[in-house]
């Protein structure tokens, strides 16, 4: 799914369903967790010049996909580079002590297994 896409979804989520319900409930976990992935997504796209595609999924929460043409000599067709995205939700009044998060709210760091996002949930987010 294109982040936009992601982003749109949860946008009707919060339409459809208000802030509080949106934001607390696990029966919407995947969506905001898509949603923390995909603003984080369209913001490293600037960086790295490069689309991503977004997969839901349980262990890690997102997979993002980029495709690019060969680099090397032996490489034949376009491949596909895959991302696995683990996302962590905490409360803004939480007593963990993060460093300073980039843009709004959200940190990360990176394992051998997977790029981690923090995402100090805000009380009221829009």
């Amino acid at each position: 799914m294109s982040p936009s896409k992601v982003i749109q979804r949860f946008e009707n989520i919060l339409e459809k369903y208000g802030r509080e319900k949106a934001l607390k409930l696990t029966s919407f976990q995947k969506a905001r967790e898509s949603w923390i992935a995909a603003v984080f997504m369209l913001l490293f796209s600037q960086w790295t010049k490069k689309q991503y595609w977004l997969r839901e999924d349980e262990a890690p929460d997102i997979y993002a996909y980029s495709y690019r043409n060969p680099e090397e000599l032996n490489e034949i067709g376009v491949t596909r580079e895959v991302q696995p995205i683990e996302i962590f939700e905490y409360p803004q009044t939480s007593e963990i002590n993060f460093p300073r998060p980039y843009g709004r709210g959200i940190n990360l760091f990176q394992t051998k297994f997977a790029l981690n996002l923090f995402y100090l949930a805000p009380l009221c987010i829009f």
